[in-house]
């Protein structure tokens, strides 16, 4: 996690199924882990957080073998690229139910990519259906 800066992102219509592989080929995880840098609130600052995604909840906590009893519904959540803090692998997500986002800083650009698309196949996905689009800003 270092201080470089990164451009504005720009909007893109992101599909479920990446359009390179046909639909039976793509192969998306009903659950999700790793380690993210995660903002907290007060005080600003960043801190190390083993998350867990799962069908429609994003989990997180200390470390992977605690029970995780912080969460977020990721339904109709809202994902995008940041720049807060100048960290070059850093995403925001707006829950749907929230009034704040949630700033997260992976350790690497190919990381920040996969959680965000899993975030995003997530918040979309909660009726069963793996046909919509979300959108990754």
């Amino acid at each position: 996690m270092n201080g470089d800066t990164t451009t504005q992102p720009e909007t893109e219509q992101a599909e479920v199924q990446d359009s390179e592989e046909p639909e039976s080929q793509q192969v998306i995880p009903d659950e999700y882990s790793g380690w993210l840098a995660m903002r907290t609130n007060i005080p600003r600052r960043w801190k190390r957080r083993w998350v867990h995604l799962k069908e429609c909840q994003l989990q997180y906590g200390n470390s992977e073998n605690e029970h995780l009893s912080k969460h977020i519904d990721v339904t109709g959540a809202q994902v995008a690229e940041s720049n807060i803090d100048k960290k070059k692998n850093a995403f925001r997500m707006k829950p749907q139910d929230k009034k704040r986002p949630y700033y997260f800083n992976a350790e690497t650009e190919d990381s920040k990519k996969q959680w965000m698309q899993a975030i995003c196949y997530a918040a979309v996905v909660k009726d069963g259906s793996h046909s919509q689009a979300c959108l990754i800003q």
